[in-house]
């Protein structure tokens, strides 16, 4: 009796809402149904791509309840279903703009994006045949380009192409419309985000029996995608926004062709990849044949053999470089130890006739002179030692010192907006980032300035915090080129 008594019978509430303890909470989450591989039905109208993964991956780390509402393109960012279902979340490939974060703030929506999931770009896919008349402006003018509405792309390829008239522009309804009237012959081009082209290559190329079809490999934007989660005033929905932040913030960024996602070590992203992207890409790993392992195995052989080349190659290099610098004639030493070291690549010596250096320039008639009258060398900067009439010069152009200036704007610029929204990123993800956001001619142009003036030159204008990824990131473009 004193066991069931009533005094003695308790249920365990929430503190704060009187729910039972551990009760998982529940949310509608809506997810895009022609946005592969981000979000799609598949033929049985089963749920698939990276959104899929997620929110699986959500359901099992924390004590969720994820009920899957479908989208489609024209419900983003309205707090709603296809059916007018109210939604906690959304999943797409939305990009993130400072108008959609005002856009989904407003209209009694108090909604935000996530952090980062997804690096893509925009890009075409067409025919082989058009690829040249893509890059021609008459030619271009005949082909008729499918956009889809109301995304950012098709204000994106109106700015870069000034001389695209609106009876070129066919207006798709989604990304299903826009690949059957490209296999129609309805439109010569279709403009999407990479990593969405990417995902029909393949089928496009077998249903034809040939290799077709191309995507343009330089994209014309850098796109971030994230998740929107509405309502964040409401605890609940902030604790699901906190807990989806938390989880990216645990994933890993993968490169995948063009585009780059964070890919989180579990079943369901392992499924996403295999299914959604690399079998689109033509890139299954399989077991290795006796005539391709007998390649591996050879090619790890000459890696030792050259590797070992290189290694005595630069013992024997510094070995002679040392016997220069002890054999270095005293009265070149006298005036080099008078040079501060820095960036500069050579040293001149120059005769000044006056009175105050008459002495030292009567002296200096026996050092070695250089005529620089027919010289094609650039002077980018040069100071003065006022004990001396020694003069340093660096190895680079005016042209070559404004790229390393921009370059350390676009890093200070790319490290802070990183830092306000991955406060947590490693050294990795920041040269990952900064890479992807320099565009590769860009690249080029900064890794021949540093050659020339040399890490100090970069120093000069960057500050610390920053200098040592930006330097990290200019090797690893060395090593690439």
């Amino acid at each position: 009796m004193l066991l069931n008594s009533p005094v003695l019978t308790q249920t365990a509430k929430n503190s704060d809402n009187g729910v039972v303890i551990n009760k998982a909470k529940t949310y509608s989450f809506g997810l895009r149904i022609t946005s592969p591989p981000i979000s799609y039905n598949d033929e049985n109208g089963v749920f698939k791509g990276y959104c899929y993964a997620l929110i699986k991956t959500l359901e099992e780390k924390f004590p969720l309840t994820l009920k899957t509402v479908e989208m489609e393109k024209d419900n983003r960012f309205t707090g709603k279903g296809s059916k007018n279902q109210k939604l906690d979340a959304e999943c797409g490939p939305n990009t993130i703009t400072p108008e959609r974060k005002q856009l989904i703030r407003l209209n009694d929506l108090n909604g935000e994006f996530s952090e980062t999931f997804g690096w893509t770009g925009a890009t075409a896919l067409l025919l082989n045949k058009n690829m040249q008349k893509l890059s021609s402006g008459l030619e271009f003018k005949k082909l008729k380009i499918g956009l889809i509405g109301r995304t950012t792309t098709i204000n994106l390829i109106k700015t870069v192409n000034p001389l695209l008239e609106n009876n070129n522009i066919v207006t798709l309804e989604d990304h299903k419309d826009g690949i059957n009237k490209l296999k129609s012959g309805e439109i010569d081009v279709y403009f999407n985000d990479e990593i969405i082209l990417r995902s029909n290559l393949k089928n496009l190329n077998e249903e034809a029996s040939a290799e077709k079809y191309s995507i343009k490999p330089d994209m014309i934007s850098h796109e971030e995608y994230g998740v929107v989660v509405y309502h964040t005033d409401e605890n609940k929905n902030y604790k699901l926004l906190q807990q989806i932040n938390l989880l990216l913030g645990d994933a890993e960024i993968k490169t995948f062709d063009g585009s780059k996602l964070k890919i989180l070590n579990n079943s369901y992203f392992q499924d996403f990849i295999k299914n959604d992207l690399i079998s689109n890409n033509d890139k299954v790993a399989s077991a290795p044949t006796p005539s391709t392992d007998f390649w591996i195995k050879t090619f790890f052989i000459l890696v030792v053999l050259i590797t070992s080349v290189c290694v005595v190659f630069l013992f024997i290099k510094i070995y002679q470089n040392k016997r220069i610098e002890n054999n270095h004639p005293p009265t070149l030493k006298k005036y080099d130890n008078k040079v501060e070291p820095a960036s500069p690549l050579f040293h001149v010596n120059i005769h000044n006739d006056n009175k105050q250096s008459k002495a030292t320039g009567e002296n200096m008639n026996n050092t070695n002179n250089f005529d620089q009258k027919n010289s094609n060398i650039t002077v980018g900067n040069q100071g003065t030692n006022t004990n001396t009439n020694t003069q340093q010069f660096v190895q680079y152009t005016s042209e070559q010192k404004q790229d390393l200036s921009q370059f350390a704007k676009d890093i200070q610029r790319i490290l802070e907006k990183l830092e306000r929204s991955q406060p947590n990123a490693t050294q990795a993800e920041k040269q990952n980032i900064v890479s992807y956001e320099i565009l590769p001619e860009q690249r080029s142009r900064i890794v021949r300035a540093l050659k020339a003036g040399g890490e100090k030159a970069l120093e000069e204008l960057l500050d610390n915090p920053y200098l040592n990824i930006a330097i990290a990131v200019v090797k690893e473009w060395q090593k690439e080129e």
